[in-house]
């Protein structure tokens, strides 16, 4: 059953979704509505942190696995929160964003974070019992070198790349292999925990992976556009960094990981910590 805030958030980003379609069929002139959704984009993250914050509180905070999971999972929503606030300042002010520029010193800790975060569920999830097998390690090895090559092919195969590595390239690189170990704990806590993990506490940590999940499509999206000079939406009169397909990705990555956090809300289901090894 879904608390007070979850029903919130569900709403909100429905209805966020549903401003982006209405952006796309209608084309409007004026940009303040495509940098309304600039905005929708930094206020959600820091719901979402405030609410994880709050949470973890239940799970006593850093002395629990499950606590010191929901804190970085927040704090990785504060950077979105702090960096999408700085891309905002620059879009607003100059009509461009820099790239490397302020936000991306923000951004840059968002996958970090978060796998930090996933480290602990694997801890609490059972998925460290399965590492014990065989093909557990096989799947350790294969994951990331899958998410290498298909990262290679698809961004850095252009072997110019890598002739002049300048402040733009090491960024480039950084998000990308972030995104790979965010990806590979991700794709191994799902394999290793799948019969580990019922009700409540799967729903939670299936909201959370699924919208870490949509945040890598993001980013490839982001990477793709840029590096084509594409033209992200067919929005010929969207001339701002705002409301764009990557942005549309990241407002459902960011509310499923809120949405998730209010999952772990332990007053509507007194025994739910149980149904976990979480205190430590």
């Amino acid at each position: 059953m879904d608390n007070l805030m979850s029903k919130i958030l569900k709403v909100s980003l429905a209805l966020s979704v549903v401003y982006w379609l209405f952006l796309l069929f209608t084309n409007p002139v004026n940009d303040i509505y495509y940098n309304v959704f600039g905005f929708l984009l930094m206020a959600l993250p820091l719901v979402g942190f405030a609410v994880g914050l709050t949470i973890s509180k239940q799970w006593e905070g850093l002395k629990s696995k499950v606590g010191r999971s929901l804190i970085f999972v927040s704090l990785s929503l504060l950077m979105w929160f702090i960096g999408q606030s700085l891309y905002l300042f620059y879009s607003l002010k100059t009509g461009e964003v820099p790239f490397p520029g302020l936000p991306d010193y923000f951004f840059i800790f968002i996958d970090p974070f978060y796998a930090i975060a996933l480290f602990w569920i694997l801890k609490y999830s059972g998925a460290i019992s399965n590492m014990k097998r065989s093909w557990a390690h096989l799947a350790l090895l294969i994951i990331p070198l899958l998410s290498i090559y298909l990262n290679y092919k698809i961004f850095f195969s252009d072997i110019e790349f890598f002739k002049n590595i300048d402040a733009s390239v090491t960024f480039d690189l950084i998000y990308t292999f972030g995104s790979i170990i965010v990806m590979s704990f991700v794709i191994l806590t799902i394999i290793l925990s799948i019969n580990k993990l019922g009700g409540k506490m799967k729903m939670a940590l299936y909201y959370l992976f699924v919208g870490i999940i949509f945040q890598y499509i993001g980013d490839i999206a982001y990477s793709f556009f840029e590096a084509n000079s594409s033209n992200i939406l067919s929005i010929t009169n969207n001339n701002t960094s705002n409301g764009t397909l990557p942005d549309l990705l990241f407002l459902i990555s960011i509310g499923l990981i809120a949405i998730g956090l209010t999952k772990f809300d332990t007053k509507p289901l007194n025994n739910f910590k149980e149904q976990t090894n979480a205190i430590s």
